[in-house]
């Protein structure tokens, strides 16, 4: 996969999200983190998504 953040600011934090709980940790500082790092840092609350972009990717998603 590329790297979309080529040449950007690193002091934002990265995660490597793929939608499973296996083996899905890494310690703080050792780089991305993954998706077990994700719903701590988040205190297992989803990510907020603006209403016009939910509806937009349900009428892409049906006619998929």
């Amino acid at each position: 996969m590329e790297n979309l953040y080529n040449g950007m600011s690193s002091d934002k934090i990265t995660y490597d999200l793929k939608g499973s709980d296996i083996r899905r940790f890494n310690k703080k500082g050792t780089g991305t983190l993954l998706d077990t790092n994700f719903r701590i840092d988040r205190n297992g609350e989803p990510l907020p998504i603006n209403i016009e972009y939910y509806s937009n990717y349900l009428s892409i998603y049906i006619y998929i």
